[in-house]
């Protein structure tokens, strides 16, 4: 199992740099998502945990070319497609339930995932920060609205978003 672990991450891990087929990244995508399920083939991933969530599921949750052509066209067809989670080679879906998985490991009984904060912390500085691009906020409030349900299970978390929305 290592070998086919370390082979998938590998291609992960060149999304940052080469071309990858998108059939092949959400393979590879998940595979690592139902390798974090268990102890042992999580702490395979562990050391690239972090690369999978700032260097490769953010830039998956921007909006792309075709997506915005699609939003100006026809937006009920973009928020169906948004919404539709059949299509098992949409990069964007499986790497919403991966960032999901990862902000959900919990080293101990802590109700916080280490993970989900550190998560969030970069996701809202980069809020803050001031950019033309508009996909860089669309993406982060899609984002925010995916970990949705695990930032509502904290109170003291959920009151500190809204001043940052």
């Amino acid at each position: 199992m290592s070998q086919v672990l370390q082979c998938h991450l590998n291609i992960i891990l060149k999304k940052r740099t080469n071309f990858v087929g998108t059939k092949t990244l959400c393979a590879a995508l998940k595979t690592v998502q139902i390798g974090l399920k268990y102890k042992p083939t999580r702490m395979m991933i562990q050391d690239h945990i972090n690369v999978i969530l700032y260097e490769i599921s953010l830039p998956l949750m921007l909006l792309n070319q075709g997506e915005y052509e699609l939003w100006t066209e026809n937006p009920i067809e973009y928020v169906r497609m948004q919404v539709d989670q059949s299509n098992p080679n949409s990069a964007k879906h499986i790497v919403k339930v991966l960032v999901k998985v990862i902000c959900g490991i919990k080293p101990t009984k802590t109700r916080i995932s280490p993970y989900l904060e550190s998560y969030l912390q970069v996701l809202v500085n980069n809020l803050q920060q001031e950019t033309q691009d508009f996909r860089v906020k669309e993406a982060i409030l899609h984002s925010l609205g995916n970990l949705a349900e695990q930032i509502g299970a904290s109170k003291a978390m959920m009151a500190s978003m809204e001043p940052i929305l």
